[in-house]
């Protein structure tokens, strides 16, 4: 039997029978039901003997898409954990297409090569690994450096699907251009008002290698006129978000983290590969993961080196 091909621009949603897999789960049903796209559940199962031993003389690659005859064979709780979430999926949304996935290998490898194929990956903070304690679970911290498609970290304390608002961090350069048009899409996409947070503090201290100036009221000025001009291009092709716009000093993380509350989604931008002089706005994504308790929400900027 031919392994199952991901649609692309699919939802998938990375399952493993934790309770932020079901969290996950749900808002990724959530999200596959208001984009009218089909939902991808993929498990993936160590390559080593986790499930009562070896049942391949040749193991595929990290990352393959198995059929159905070598999921049986994986063992029971493989099937049992795909079984369930599309269980909890059919229940929610009976006419959602889903396509199962189950992988052999490493976790973060597979779920960065679904990330190749399809539009979102979602995840939960944490699994059922060993590292279920840290703030943020390794795979979810890997997928989301490094994965090709946006990925969204749903946080334990979003057990509601809904998106009650969707926050989104700009300094007026072309990334946040980017990582704006992809926020205005979701927020209209998910009937959601969108907060635009320009953090000025950062974009001063990269210019003048330093956190002790303080920025003039004209220099304020001047940074709400950039991020009204970015608002108001987009505004046109998006005329039924209800955007709002404030300007605040700091950290990127820690004002979007703050500004951020359960049930909202932070939209931040991320470069998976930067020079030195992009390394201050590539970090900012990673350090809104690990602070946030609201869902984030990255967004690759480049797939390949600048």
């Amino acid at each position: 039997m031919e392994p199952p091909r991901l649609p692309p621009d699919a939802v998938a949603v990375a399952v493993d029978g934790s309770d932020g897999a079901a969290r996950a789960t749900a808002w990724a049903v959530e999200h596959a039901r208001t984009a009218r796209l089909p939902l991808v559940l993929v498990h993936a199962a160590p390559a080593a003997d986790a499930y009562g031993g070896a049942v391949w003389t040749e193991r595929p690659e990290a990352g393959h898409v198995l059929s159905r005859e070598d999921e049986a064979a994986l063992g029971a709780e493989a099937t049992q954990v795909l079984d369930a979430a599309e269980s909890a999926v059919r229940s929610a949304d009976g006419e959602l297409p889903v396509v199962r996935a189950p992988m052999l290998g490493d976790p973060r490898v597979a779920l960065l090569d679904v990330a190749r194929h399809v539009g979102l990956v979602v995840l939960g903070s944490r699994g059922r690994g060993p590292v279920r304690s840290l703030l943020l679970g390794s795979v979810s911290a890997s997928v989301a450096r490094h994965a090709a498609c946006p990925v969204a970290v749903v946080r334990d304390h979003d057990a509601d699907p809904t998106v009650r608002r969707v926050v989104v961090g700009v300094d007026g350069s072309e990334g946040s251009r980017q990582t704006l048009r992809y926020a205005y899409g979701f927020a209209s996409l998910r009937r959601a008002p969108l907060l635009v947070v320009h953090c000025y503090w950062d974009v001063v201290a990269a210019v003048n290698r330093s956190l002790d100036r303080s920025i003039s009221d004209e220099e304020v000025a001047d940074l709400g006129v950039v991020v009204a001009e970015l608002v108001a291009g987009l505004a046109e092709d998006f005329p039924d978000v209800d955007a709002h716009v404030i300007l605040r000093q700091g950290l990127v993380d820690t004002v979007l983290t703050n500004e951020a509350m359960p049930g909202d989604v932070i939209v931040v931008g991320h470069r998976t590969h930067r020079s030195p002089q992009q390394f201050l706005y590539g970090s900012v994504a990673i350090a809104v993961l690990e602070r946030a308790e609201s869902t984030v929400l990255v967004v690759p900027l480049d797939t390949a080196p600048s």
